[in-house]
């Protein structure tokens, strides 16, 4: 992925599957905004899925400053995060990986198209993760 391998941060922007023959990735991020990364479909060599659960502290604390204790129930609930690792061989036949963190309105969808495209099975990593399985 060279043309982010100066970034020092996750790179903000957005999947596209329009393309039936690549994934692509366009960057909004200001320092690479505009650039735009592609994995052609028959390059994809394995495709992991996976969530991560988080308190939600910032709005806890954000919520207790302007209700009192009752804002800390905030800390109740979690928040998921939902990460898709694409691996792939790169034009120079080495072995590449990346990671994009999707939002949970396009998972099922991406993953699907993910799936179908490349020909290749979803690895899915935790139990949470397998109820969204593509069959």
């Amino acid at each position: 992925m060279t043309a982010f391998s100066s970034a020092k941060n996750p790179v903000e922007g957005h999947i596209d599957t329009a393309n039936e023959n690549v994934l692509a990735f366009g960057a909004t991020d200001k320092l690479f905004a505009g650039q735009v990364f592609s994995i052609p479909y028959v390059s994809v060599t394995h495709i992991e899925y996976g969530q991560k659960a988080g308190r939600r502290v910032g709005a806890a604390i954000g919520y207790s400053f302007l209700l009192g204790p009752a804002g800390l129930l905030t800390l109740l609930s979690k928040k998921r995060k939902h990460y898709l690792t694409v691996g792939y061989q790169s034009a120079d036949g080495t072995n590449q990986v990346v990671v994009f963190e999707i939002g949970k309105d396009i998972v099922r969808t991406t993953l699907a198209i993910v799936q179908a495209r490349s020909g290749k099975k979803i690895v899915y990593q935790a139990n949470d993760a397998q109820r969204l399985e593509v069959r």
